[in-house]
């Protein structure tokens, strides 16, 4: 099976990681336009590089790994209607894809940069004419990458946008507010920072025992106590409101792009 992946930066790389690991028997081909890029790739096994694009129409399988803005400016090569692409472009459709390509096949998916440690979360979608192969090729590379959901439309990768791919950063903002107000009771820069990561890592394990995030949060906080004196203020200062408006903004600004 020939591969090839436009766009040799982060997500592209994480793409041609999960690739191979899933179907090490796979003809790799990187393009980019630039060359600092494709030398870092030149170090990965059986994974040829080229800055010219029309490569990759002789490919089985393209996936595009550039920037949504970049879509209209550059010239994406014309492929076969049956030739599968995998587009990782936040905001970008499958229409759009289509027409651009020509292909027929599109997956229009949405990672997060926690796939660069196999840590990450996909939430997919497919054209209706997608095969059930194609549909379990894209399944096996974004398992590669962490988890995965299929979702039936593309209204829910422009949510899945907003939460789970914008997500790492609302949760490292909120680390970031968590280190300096440590820091503000006393805590060195150093010590701070390893308080909040660590406890940031101990929460993980405890949302995946399964229960629910409310009974966690009530067995945390006992009645009177000094964890209840800091809800309290949260709930004051309404930071669910700011939460709930801050995701909207994301899933409206998602739906802007993508009309």
């Amino acid at each position: 099976m020939r591969i090839t992946v436009i766009g040799a930066g982060v997500m592209g790389t994480v793409l041609l990681r999960a690739i191979a690991k899933a179907h090490p028997g796979a003809r790799l081909t990187a393009i980019d336009t630039d060359s600092a890029k494709l030398q870092a790739l030149r170090r990965m096994r059986r994974v040829a590089v080229a800055s010219d694009i029309s490569v990759a129409v002789p490919a089985d399988v393209v996936c595009l790994a550039i920037k949504p803005q970049d879509v209209n400016a550059l010239a994406l090569p014309k492929l076969q209607p049956k030739t599968l692409v995998i587009s990782v472009m936040a905001g970008v459709t499958v229409q759009r894809i289509a027409a651009a390509t020509g292909s027929k096949t599109i997956i229009r998916a949405m990672p997060n940069t926690a796939a660069r440690f196999g840590k990450g979360f996909t939430v997919w979608t497919a054209s209706r004419l997608i095969s059930r192969r194609q549909k379990n090729f894209a399944r096996s590379v974004f398992k590669a990458m962490g988890d995965e959901l299929y979702v039936s439309s593309e209204t829910d990768v422009d949510r899945a946008t907003a939460v789970s791919g914008s997500g790492p950063a609302y949760l490292l903002y909120a680390a970031a507010c968590f280190i300096r107000a440590a820091k503000k009771t006393g805590f060195s820069d150093e010590h701070a920072r390893r308080a909040v990561l660590k406890t940031f890592d101990g929460t993980n394990a405890l949302l995946a025992t399964g229960e629910k995030v409310d009974e966690l949060i009530t067995r945390v906080a006992s009645k009177g106590g000094i964890t209840e004196a800091a809800l309290k203020v949260f709930k004051r200062l309404g930071t669910r409101r700011i939460w709930t408006q801050a995701v909207r903004a994301a899933f409206t600004r998602a739906r802007q792009l993508a009309r």
